[in-house]
């Protein structure tokens, strides 16, 4: 009898079987999600991750449906930098999860820092559509657009969010919206519209250079350049260092015929936009922009290729050249 109760607790615990002890899985998998969550955004070190994933894979192959499972398994991927794996598994994560926005974000911000804006966007999408009941992610979705030049789209969902804004919404997030539908508008090659709308989000966030830069922008496209140089004079007193202000605060003093200055302001647009290259692709156009300006042909080529590889790949019609 004594040896029937010794095999029947080592089935029950799973050693005879090699099954995983689950609740010890699930509770690796929750501490391995809290940590990549937190804001220090922690994975575990190689070594340790690959321990984990040996207990993670077994609790998959008897839980498979399990998206915590997926998604910790994910972060141990990441650990050892295998992207694809980590990729793989944050993909049967969101999928089982019914797109779960928290899984949702971090894989389609991870796509997007790989250098994968349309996988991305294919993300968000797909997390709109299953929580149309989250404004926020229409609202992610339509910044990511504007990246990608989906303008048409991003309109769509930007005015979606404002028809069912409530009466009382922030002042930011009011200006946020009328700034990217703005964007929109000047980017269909409707400097007009654009300049109504931009108006108005800087009439919300007076102190926003990015708001303000972009309102020079549509002022320069519209051919009004007194109120383009309020504008740009307006935004790099905020920030003299914001190299769309300064590019186009360059367009300008060209345009009245100081090429000296505007030589001088595209060379700071160049140095300033070097800090801040990453993964949008319409801050490597700008670069090639001021490339051009300053004679740096080669370099302008480079830096157009890399804004394709990121799915930008021209400058707003009524573009100023």
């Amino acid at each position: 009898m004594g040896k029937n109760i010794a095999v029947l607790m080592l089935l029950l615990t799973g050693l005879l079987t090699g099954r995983a002890d689950e609740p010890a899985a699930r509770e690796l998998a929750r501490q391995l999600v809290d940590a990549f969550n937190s804001p220090q955004a922690t994975l575990p070190d190689p070594a340790t991750a690959a321990t984990n994933m040996v207990i993670l894979q077994k609790a998959i192959g008897e839980t498979p449906a399990d998206p915590a499972l997926h998604f910790a398994l994910a972060t141990c991927y990441l650990a050892q930098k295998n992207n694809a794996a980590a990729f793989a598994s944050l993909d049967k994560a969101c999928v089982l999860s019914q797109y779960n926005p928290r899984m949702g974000m971090v894989y389609a911000l991870l796509l997007k820092r790989n250098r994968e804006p349309l996988k991305a966007r294919a993300v968000f999408a797909q997390m709109v559509a299953a929580h149309p009941e989250l404004p926020p992610l229409g609202i992610a979705l339509a910044s990511l657009d504007l990246t990608v030049q989906k303008y048409a789209e991003a309109a769509a969902l930007i005015q979606n969010v404002r028809d069912h804004a409530p009466a009382d919404l922030a002042e930011n997030d009011q200006a946020a919206l009328l700034y990217m539908l703005g964007t929109c508008r000047l980017y269909q090659g409707d400097p007009a519209g654009a300049i109504e709308l931009l108006q108005q989000a800087v009439r919300h966030m007076p102190k926003s250079v990015v708001m303000l830069a972009m309102l020079g922008e549509a002022h320069l496209k519209a051919g009004d350049l007194s109120a383009a140089k309020n504008d740009l004079d307006q935004g790099l007193a905020i920030n003299p260092q914001y190299s769309a202000a300064l590019y186009y605060q360059g367009v300008w003093r060209e345009r009245e015929g100081s090429r000296e200055l505007a030589t001088a302001l595209f060379q700071a647009a160049y140095d300033n936009g070097k800090k801040r290259l990453g993964d949008n692709g319409e801050d490597y156009y700008l670069m090639a922009l001021a490339c051009r300006k300053l004679g740096k042909t080669a370099e302008a080529g480079q830096y157009e290729q890399t804004a394709a590889q990121l799915s930008y790949t021209f400058e707003a019609p009524e573009k100023v050249k």
